[in-house]
């Protein structure tokens, strides 16, 4: 039974996750992030160089 609610819970927890990245990822993604990827930029991006890892 606890088993059951612990993958309930975190499947809920990952999935709020999910939708609170794609909500504001104007805040930690750009335009030119979208770009490189080859997905097409979405209205609210953010204007910028595309992050570099090192």
């Amino acid at each position: 039974m606890f088993h059951r609610l612990g993958a309930v819970g975190v499947t809920i927890l990952v999935g709020v996750l999910a939708f609170l990245l794609g909500k504001f990822n104007h805040l930690f993604l750009t335009c030119s992030d979208f770009d490189v990827s080859g997905d097409n930029p979405p209205a609210h991006c953010a204007a910028g160089k595309p992050f570099n890892r090192v």
